[in-house]
């Protein structure tokens, strides 16, 4: 009670709805309502054609809302979209604003962004779908973001969803949760899932899942619009539980630059040309990857070239150079200052029609290279070339305590 809603449809809004009509008008005016007081703008089921992007500026306490899903449909779909022309949605300069039950489409490929926020903080975006867009979520020098309960598909842009801060300052403390992309129908073979890039902070991934195109996730210090004055801007910190990335085309995690990652719990497989995970020659300091099972990449499951205080523990790094047999090993040590990989299998465990192990890379630990590292604990049998091979022979380093015995 008190509390102001507006429906788009009631007057003096009169949206229609129809996916034909141009809505901008009136949800703009919807919003700009709400903007003074406070409260819900609510479309009620139907597609809302908007030609030009909807802009939420200096508000507070607002909630935009759909209809959420159509009940019992097959496929599962949702009441109320938005189709943008170019983009749907910016929310600048506003706080403590809620997005839900809403779907996302366009009438087109070309460049634009569903929703994109900018110097915002604590924005939530629950139930929200976006389909066939050149851009999903766009997080620009904000703070507390987080999509809930979302579903991508089919995205023609570069990356689905983009953090950063490009114009200087930091986006900090980004939360994806519960969130599934995919190519199913269309887009770019090659887009990157999540892009974590100049001028981002924390971004926390829980229970995510993204399938086909090219990275699962990439921290670089690139961005749409780059601004070259802070170039020392570089992604920093990666906390990931249960995150799932199969088949993609590229690298699935690539490490390019950053600070810190930490991943756990998670199933990292199948690409179709890179490796599972990739610890770039800009990375500067952590990365700690446990209970993870990195298997089916065509190259090697772990590939690191940089980085300071690697932790690589536990983990299944399975069958992997599916590209050729014994090109290349299921982790190789190029680089990186005081790494330890320990307690890790390394080695063949998917199994042939014939009931045994098939051998696919050349070692389980392939070492050329590196500063202060320590191998132990590792089992490494069944690899075309051997167990662990050491070509760096650091004169800081322990490796023992590795099976294959004598490392071969």
């Amino acid at each position: 009670e008190g509390i102001v809603q507006i429906n788009v449809r009631d007057s003096p809004y009169n949206a229609v709805g129809d996916g034909v009509h141009d809505d901008h008008g009136a949800i703009a005016m919807a919003l700009a309502d709400i903007t003074k007081t406070g409260g819900t703008v609510f479309l009620p089921p139907g597609a809302y054609y908007v030609s030009a992007p909807l802009v939420l500026s200096w508000a507070t306490g607002v909630t935009i809302r759909g209809a959420g899903p159509v009940p019992a449909s097959d496929p599962p779909t949702v009441a109320t979209r938005i189709v943008m022309a170019t983009s749907a949605l910016q929310i600048i300069s506003c706080s403590h604003v809620d997005i839900r039950d809403l779907l996302f489409t366009s009438t087109n490929h070309l460049p634009g962004v569903a929703v994109e926020t900018r110097n915002s903080f604590w924005v939530t975006l629950r139930n929200i779908r976006f389909e066939s867009i050149y851009t999903a979520l766009l997080v620009n020098a904000s703070n507390t973001i987080s999509l809930l309960d979302g579903l991508i598909m089919d995205v023609y842009g570069p990356a689905a969803i983009d953090i950063g801060a490009p114009g200087g300052g930091r986006t900090d403390i980004v939360h994806l949760t519960r969130v599934t992309a995919n190519i199913v129908a269309g887009g770019n073979a090659d887009v990157t899932w999540v892009h974590i890039g100049q001028g981002a902070n924390t971004v926390r991934m829980q229970s995510v899942g993204l399938i086909n195109g090219g990275h699962g996730v990439r921290m670089d210090t690139n961005f749409p619009t780059l601004n070259p004055v802070y170039p020392a801007a570089i992604p920093l910190f990666l906390f990931a539980d249960d995150l799932e990335i199969d088949f993609p085309k590229l690298d699935a995690v690539a490490l390019a630059a950053g600070r810190v990652c930490n991943l756990i719990n998670s199933y990292i497989q199948g690409s179709q040309t890179g490796r599972g995970i990739v610890i770039g020659a800009q990375w500067t300091a952590e990365v700690q990857v446990t209970n993870t099972r990195i298997s089916g990449h065509a190259l090697a499951g772990i590939a690191i070239y940089g980085g300071f205080d690697a932790l690589l523990s536990n983990n299944i790094v399975a069958d992997n150079s599916q590209a050729a047999v014994g090109t290349a090993s299921a982790i190789e040590l190029y680089n990186g200052t005081s790494t330890v990989l320990s307690g890790n299998r390394c080695g063949p465990v998917q199994t042939s029609p014939s009931g045994g192990a098939v051998a696919r890379h050349a070692y389980g630990i392939h070492i050329t290279g590196g500063a202060e590292y320590v191998v132990m604990g590792n089992i490494c049998t069944g690899n075309q070339l051997g167990g662990v091979k050491d070509d760096a022979a650091a004169t800081q380093r322990v490796v023992s305590g590795n099976l294959p015995l004598g490392g071969l």
